[in-house]
């Protein structure tokens, strides 16, 4: 992977954690009848987070090798 590449995942990988947390971080439910859509939202965020620090380790790593 060039170095160019692995510049852009590490900042989209940092962007992505903080968009995820934005997600996670909003969805609140107001009647019991919508719990299962706000959780869905919320645990979607938390993936969004653990994908975005992956990718951003990854592309911290590949960068520090070029």
């Amino acid at each position: 992977m060039s170095k160019t590449a692995s510049g852009f995942m590490l900042v989209g990988g940092g962007a992505l954690a903080i968009a995820g947390g934005l997600i996670a971080n909003s969805s609140v439910s107001s009647t019991p009848a919508d719990d299962f859509y706000y959780d869905c939202w919320r645990y979607g965020g938390g993936g969004m987070i653990l994908a975005g620090l992956v990718a951003f380790f990854f592309g911290a790593m590949w960068f520090a090798r070029k």
